[in-house]
């Protein structure tokens, strides 16, 4: 049998492909940002949240499609790959990862696509100028990501026996869409400005898990980057971080009560040879 990845080892891998992904950025000219719960670490922690487990990147979205479209030629790295649905049509998210190759990781999904150990990639896009029609854009991308999730969560016994039966309604309700269908629409979602600059509200439409305005951003917050170190490491954020996670999580710099301090990830991980 290969051999399990522990949750250090796993961590070790995240920060090689982060290396590999921010100095590929770097040599390249694309932004991008620590962010979510990778960003409150680093503020906090200086690292990992303790009880965490992944990490999370963000892009501007023209930075990100050019990313998508060069990263895997563009690196020596053979073992680091990007996954999108615009790089293979059978991968399930809207949003990238940058995946181990020599690694396997099974998830709570409902895919047979092989993932590797990996990080999440995701685009910022713009939603509107005025704050009325980025609360309407907010709510429609939810819904779109609302069937996509359902489309991907798999029954679990885990779960009660109510929940299973309201994700069975659910899958039969999504199955009238399209995956590519919705995936398409996520990511080509947000209004193009003729100078590929920001609106003025900004927001992370693919993977949102709630249509709250706390996910709609000033994009002055995201206009100019700065370092912030990470597991030892300095690595690029947006220099509005303060306010971005304040506006997201309220305090962020206040622990939860210990009973949530638990990773909210379901997985195993394998290397593959």
């Amino acid at each position: 049998m290969n051999k399990q990845i522990d949750i250090d080892e796993l961590k070790k891998i995240q920060i090689d492909i982060l290396d590999v992904f921010s100095g590929y950025c770097e040599r390249n000219g694309l932004t991008y940002y620590l962010t979510y719960g990778t960003l409150i670490g680093a503020v906090r922690h200086k690292g990992y949240i303790p009880w965490d487990d992944d990490v999370d990147v963000m892009m501007p979205r023209k930075d990100y499609d050019l990313f998508i479209k060069s990263f895997n030629d563009g690196i020596e790295a053979a073992d680091i790959r990007a996954v999108s649905h615009e790089i293979d049509p059978k991968y399930y998210l809207p949003f990238a990862k940058v995946i181990n190759t020599e690694t396997v990781m099974k998830e709570d999904v409902d895919s047979d696509y092989q993932i590797g150990v990996y990080i999440d990639i995701f685009p910022l896009d713009n939603l509107a100028d005025d704050y009325e029609t980025a609360k309407k854009r907010m709510r429609k991308a939810f819904r779109y990501n609302e069937l996509i999730i359902l489309k991907n969560l798999t029954f679990n016994r885990t779960r009660s026996w109510v929940k299973n039966a309201a994700l069975a309604a659910g899958k039969v309700f999504s199955a009238f869409w399209n995956m590519d269908k919705l995936i398409e629409k996520l990511n080509n979602f947000g209004p193009v400005r003729a100078d590929g600059g920001f609106t003025r509200y900004v927001g992370m439409i693919t993977g949102i898990y709630s249509d709250d305005e706390n996910g709609i951003f000033e994009s002055k917050l995201f206009d100019e980057t700065t370092t912030i170190e990470f597991e030892g490491k300095n690595y690029s954020t947006n220099k509005g971080y303060d306010a971005f996670l304040r506006r997201y999580y309220g305090d962020y710099m206040k622990l939860p009560p210990v009973e949530e301090q638990v990773s909210h990830h379901a997985f195993k991980a394998w290397y593959n040879k």
